[in-house]
């Protein structure tokens, strides 16, 4: 028994001379990538809470808070000229080269992607049974659908929507703080940019040393997406600076809004809408009143106005 024990011992010895390392236990990554993107989190809300009560005000009102806008202009400048010269040829060549169906398939690739980080923020903000549904989806798309490329869960009643840690923090009251715009990413605030920090710590699905490739074709697959909102955009804007900063803004708070109260599917829209489904047809406009002893005037028909984004 002894000598057993002493042949144990030395074994044991033996293992920890030679850098043998035995884990009983070991922390998955997802959780590890989870913990700090918490950590990051509460960086954020401290963050938030130091951006001043004037920004917070005019979100109240729904009004932008811009106190950086020669710089954040300057970087929209040399984000335009790289997307003029760079981004958009390759995403018109990307359209006309590839066939409609296999721009389908990257396209429903790189979103399948998206899903398990997806389910985590629903969860986060509150919706379990949205981030549940979102699991089933990653799960049929993975399998039944090859990788994602088929996107098999939304024929069964399964759609894609959009939720991110930007978002999330929303949901939890931060506020969106001074509007920023980032190199090569965009529009974007200080809750925003603080979420896509904590997108990239938290994400549980990496593919190692292809992920900034696919860091790529995701930006290249949403440029080729909103490419005709965003010409529309800038075509029909005095200031497209000002037009897209309007876009970015309002469509963020419906995303918080939604994140709140699931259901409006957000999530299925372009980045960018251009429409104007708020303002009432001709028809619908009450006549103008006749003064006394005159014929009844008509009412002019509205002027065509030009379309403003709503998200």
């Amino acid at each position: 028994m002894l000598e057993s024990l002493t042949g144990l011992e030395s074994q044991a010895g033996s293992g920890a001379r030679a850098g043998t390392n035995v884990r009983l236990f070991q922390v998955p990554d997802w959780i590890i990538k989870t913990a700090l993107g918490a950590a990051v989190g509460v960086i954020a809300l401290l963050l938030a809470g130091c951006a001043g009560d004037p920004v917070a005000r005019m979100a109240e009102a729904g009004e932008i808070a811009d106190p950086a806008e020669d710089s954040n202009r300057a970087v929209f400048d040399a984000n335009n000229y790289l997307d003029r010269n760079l981004l958009k040829p390759v995403a018109g060549g990307y359209r006309e080269t590839l066939p409609g169906g296999m721009q389908r398939g990257v396209h429903n690739f790189l979103t399948n992607l998206q899903e398990p980080s997806i389910a985590i923020n629903d969860v986060l903000q509150g919706n379990v049974g949205r981030g549940a549904s979102t699991i089933w989806r990653f799960a049929v798309n993975t399998t039944a659908g090859g990788l994602g490329i088929f996107d098999i869960a939304a024929d069964l009643g399964l759609e894609h929507h959009e939720a991110d840690f930007g978002q999330t923090l929303g949901v939890w009251g931060v506020g969106e703080g001074p509007y920023l715009t980032l190199p090569l990413l965009g529009p974007s605030n200080l809750r925003d940019a603080t979420g896509t920090v904590v997108g990239f710590v938290m994400n549980p699905v990496s593919l190692g040393p292809a992920q900034p490739l696919v860091t790529v074709g995701q930006g290249l697959d949403a440029r080729v997406a909103n490419a005709e909102a965003l010409e529309t955009l800038e075509r029909g804007s005095v200031d497209y600076y000002a037009s897209l900063r309007s876009a970015y803004i309002q469509r963020r708070r419906a995303l918080v809004q939604d994140g709140k109260s699931p259901g409006s599917q957000l999530g299925n829209e372009p980045v960018i809408d251009i429409s104007l489904d708020d303002v009432p047809p001709p028809s619908t406009a009450p006549p103008l009143a006749a003064s006394p002893g005159s014929a009844p005037v008509e009412a002019a028909p509205l002027p065509t106005l030009p379309k403003e984004p709503t998200i």
